[in-house]
């Protein structure tokens, strides 16, 4: 039902925790059946957390990380905790904690990042 709706895909295998927030109910996010979604995380439209040939795994995200939209985290990589993806990035490598990334492939662009600066708010 939800590849038909919002062509999607988000597998039951996958780890999802607490008060994780899809922008635009989930639009056009792939996520892999071993990915891991940590609590309190945003995932913007057309996001992939994907697996990649040869290596095992797949993307880990900790506590309150947020990708923007069309954002591509691939392999057996680690989301740090408060990180924050920018839209279009493509993350191949370990993400440390409390930092923005951006690019192809995605390099830290600041750190020491407040992650409630860039939270979603939800409209009145």
């Amino acid at each position: 039902m939800i590849r038909i709706a919002f062509g999607a895909a988000i597998p039951a295998e996958a780890r999802i925790g607490a008060g994780v927030f899809f922008h635009h109910s989930g639009l056009g996010v792939v996520i892999n059946r071993q990915a891991v979604i940590g609590p309190g995380c945003e995932i913007g439209a057309h996001v992939v957390l994907g697996g990649r040939s040869l290596l095992k795994g797949a993307p880990y995200l900790e506590k309150n990380v947020i990708v923007h939209s069309g954002a591509k985290i691939i392999g057996p990589v680690r989301i740090g905790e408060n990180a924050l993806i920018a839209c279009n990035s493509v993350v191949l490598t370990d993400v440390p904690p409390n930092v923005l990334v951006a690019g192809v492939p995605a390099i830290v662009k600041k750190t020491g990042i407040n992650i409630s600066d860039y939270r979603h708010v939800a409209d009145d």
